[in-house]
């Protein structure tokens, strides 16, 4: 993402209608990817998922900013649930998931029409208050869970 890219998703995602976090990697001040995080139907829910550039996936970063929002979800803001989706095919984001304790609830066939004509399936996890609170990583998000919808910045110096 160059300068006026970044500069746009910023003024996209400011204030309290945020939908998107911004990702940014301590040791170089860049925009590494975002993560998504809004209510979704039904009470106490929210939604969580992310998105990194290629050159910063596989490092941790998507697990450890969905660790954080995880506990802001659950530790801040009293949620009952939090959902993510992915397609089957993204094997390192329905991992993530799994990493953080979600279960997959459901495999949904051909659900997602594509602007091509393709329809695409999708996974969906969820974890519950009292799974998340199970977790031997409770609290690792903890001193993040001031993450705010101003952005999200990514204490990590390595992979994990």
């Amino acid at each position: 993402m160059n300068a006026e890219q970044s500069q746009a998703f910023a003024a996209r995602h400011a204030g309290e209608d945020a939908e998107a976090l911004a990702v940014i990697a301590d040791e170089s001040g860049e925009l590494i990817g975002h993560m998504v995080f809004h209510p979704w139907f039904g009470a106490g829910t929210h939604e969580i998922g992310w998105a990194f550039s290629r050159e910063h996936q596989g490092r941790g970063y998507a697990t450890e900013a969905a660790r954080s929002l995880l506990a802001y979800a659950f530790e801040t803001l009293g949620c009952h649930r939090v959902i993510a989706t992915c397609q089957p095919e993204n094997i390192a984001s329905w991992r993530v998931m799994e990493k953080l304790g979600m279960r997959r609830e459901a495999h949904f066939r051909k659900c997602i029409l594509r602007d091509t004509g393709e329809w695409w399936d999708e996974y969906f996890y969820a974890i519950l208050d009292q799974e998340y609170a199970a977790q031997s990583f409770r609290g690792k998000g903890s001193q993040y869970a001031a993450a705010s919808k101003a952005g999200l910045t990514s204490p990590r110096q390595g992979p994990s």
